[in-house]
C-alpha cells in the first residue's frame, strides 16, 4: 500500500433521504458499518461528515455510483457526481467513484444476519459492502489508489 492509499476510508451509500457511511481500519483491510444519516441540508450533511472525518481520522472517501446495463449513464449517475465534487470541496478529501451495482442486496441480507430488522434501513451495511469491494479490489491490484490530492475520481 503506497501513502497515497495508507490510512482509514469512508465508504459512502449517497442517496435523496439518507447516507449511509462505513470505514475501515488504517491498514484498510476490513469495512464495517458505521452510520446511517438521515440527509437534512446541504451544509448540515457536509458539516456532520466532516466532523467524522475528523474524528475517525478518515484520509479519503469511496463513494458508490450506479452503472447501467446500457451504454447509457445509470440516470442517477449525474446527481451523485455533482454532490461528490460538492463533498470533495466542503470535507477536503480525496473521494474515489465506485461501482456500487447489487450493493442494496447484499447489504440487506448482511443486515439481516447481523439482527437488523426487517424495514430498518440498511444503507450503512450498502457503505460497508462498497467500501469492502473496493478494499479488496485495490488488494487484488486491479482498483486505483485513492487519489492523492483532493478531487473527484472514477
Amino acid at each position: 500500500m503506497n501513502e497515497a492509499s495508507a490510512g482509514r476510508l469512508l465508504g459512502i451509500d449517497h442517496g435523496r433521504t439518507r447516507i449511509g457511511l462505513a470505514i475501515c481500519d488504517a491498514l484498510g483491510l476490513v469495512a464495517r458499518p458505521l452510520w446511517v444519516w438521515r440527509r437534512r441540508s446541504r451544509r448540515e450533511d457536509f458539516a456532520h461528515l466532516s466532523e467524522i472525518i475528523v474524528a475517525e481520522q478518515v484520509v479519503g472517501a469511496v463513494l458508490g455510483i450506479p452503472s447501467s446495463d446500457t451504454a447509457e449513464p445509470h440516470p442517477a449517475a449525474a446527481s451523485i457526481r455533482n454532490w461528490a465534487s460538492r463533498f470533495v470541496a466542503a470535507c477536503q478529501i480525496p473521494c474515489l467513484l465506485w461501482d456500487e451495482t447489487l450493493t442494496s442486496q447484499e447489504a440487506t441480507a448482511l443486515a439481516r444476519r447481523e439482527g437488523r430488522p426487517v424495514g430498518e434501513p440498511v444503507d450503512d451495511w450498502a457503505a460497508q459492502v462498497i467500501l469492502q469491494s473496493y478494499l479488496d479490489a485495490r488488494r487484488a491490484g486491479v482498483a486505483p489508489a485513492l487519489p492523492s490530492r483532493i478531487v473527484v475520481s472514477g
